[in-house]
């Protein structure tokens, strides 16, 4: 019965997504209706590190309980229409501590799709024109969600009201959200001095010669002896069989 478990556990987890991951282990905390799952998104400044929105957060609730990692109670309180309060179920709470030490989540980098983009208006044929406005409003954009969403004093109010990781979790989305602000400027600053022609990448020779000339040059970027004398040891061998035969 244990390793049927694991192995659907295991199967579980090549699907499994950090929205998954972030209900499941609201949910293990204390039995909630999915109203205060949404309450406790808002609240707690979960949108730093988790992307849920009212639709996706009863789809993963449903999935969830399909899968027989919770189970929901219809509970009624007076006059009210009834509502489901669900609780994390034994084979959950086994599912959550193996999403929490899976490699792929423990050492996963975001990485966001402007980091494609950048990446595109490098290597890309793109008008030249077009990747400082980009750059640009990256920067403000960044710059005003510091201001709104992200103060300094924010951090001690979340930790009075939720504990020290959220304040932890919210201090991390704020100090990323500085260091790339500074690298914007930097990359700005850079590509405004030199122009977007020199920040591109540059052309690298993709034939099958040059990449093994490549894989056969020295320390220094020089042909090795194997390059320019490919037969080096046939040469040897033909030196040595003329010498014995002098013999």
């Amino acid at each position: 019965m244990r390793t049927s478990m694991t192995n659907t556990i295991k199967s579980r987890l090549g699907s499994s997504t950090v929205r998954e991951l972030f209900v499941l282990g609201m949910i293990s905390g204390r039995p909630m209706y999915g109203h205060e799952l949404m309450r406790l998104l808002a609240l707690s400044h979960a949108e730093m590190w988790v992307e849920l929105s009212e639709k996706h957060v009863y789809k993963l609730v449903r999935k969830l309980e399909g899968d027989g990692l919770i189970r929901g109670k219809e509970e009624r309180s007076g006059r009210r229409p009834p509502r489901r309060r669900f609780t994390i179920t034994p084979a959950g709470r086994q599912a959550l501590r193996a999403m929490c030490d899976d490699d792929r989540n423990v050492f996963a980098i975001a990485f966001s799709p402007f980091d494609t983009v950048l990446a595109v208006l490098g290597a890309g044929d793109v008008n030249d024109q077009l990747p400082l406005p980009i750059l640009r409003r990256r920067r403000a954009y960044l710059a005003q969600r510091m201001a709104e969403q992200h103060p300094a004093s924010q951090g001690p109010l979340i930790e009075a009201q939720f504990g020290r990781i959220p304040r932890w979790m919210f201090e991390k989305a704020r100090r990323l959200l500085k260091a790339e602000l500074g690298w914007l400027d930097d990359v700005i600053a850079d590509a405004s001095k030199v122009g977007w022609p020199a920040m591109r990448v540059r052309d690298v020779a993709l034939d099958a010669t040059a990449g093994q000339r490549a894989a056969t040059s020295d320390q220094f970027g020089r042909p090795s002896q194997k390059w320019h004398r490919p037969d080096a040891g046939r040469q040897r061998r033909a030196r040595r069989s003329r010498r014995q035969d002098r013999v």
